[in-house]
């Protein structure tokens, strides 16, 4: 949206949040969504907490990984290379899903995430990811998404 967006060449480059109080996740319901475009279809993180969180893929599927690996859950299928998609990663209750284009591809019961002094990463984690990444929001306290939704068409409102 707006012809810009961050580009990760794969080489180690990667965006770096300070550690704050809004990024440490912990109990409550959350969305982190974005909109990614994947040129490699290799393993890749495209954001991390250290070992409290983060998304990552793994021999070609989505993982949710949570406090170092004790609450994991993937997705089955093939990433998709060389387009545009929606990644919509929403904690309801005790349910965690992830949406892609805003279809709900896995679940899974939820734990709190450890909170920890590491930045937030986007583009770095266990690997590195090559792409694009545009429209990055991350909502604490709220799921924006509860079941099946249309992927936005327009920018994400700034608040």
């Amino acid at each position: 949206f707006g012809g810009n967006s961050l580009y990760f060449d794969g080489t180690g480059d990667y965006l770096s949040i300070p550690n704050n109080p809004n990024i440490n996740l912990g109990s409550g319901d959350f969305t982190i969504e974005m909109w990614a475009y994947l040129t490699a279809s290799t393993d890749f993180t495209l954001f991390s907490k250290g070992s409290s969180y983060e998304l990552k893929t793994d021999s070609s599927r989505w993982v949710w990984q949570v406090n170092g690996g004790s609450n994991v859950f993937v997705t089955n299928g093939t990433l998709t290379t060389n387009t545009w998609v929606h990644v919509a990663l929403v904690r309801n209750g005790t349910t965690t899903r992830l949406y892609i284009n805003g279809t709900s591809y896995t679940s899974g019961t939820s734990v709190d995430a450890n909170t920890n002094t590491n930045p937030l990463r986007i583009g770095y984690g266990s690997a590195i990811f090559t792409g694009y990444i545009d429209d990055l929001r991350i909502t604490k306290g709220y799921a924006r998404y509860t079941s099946n939704f249309t992927a936005p068409a327009t920018a994400l409102p700034k608040f």
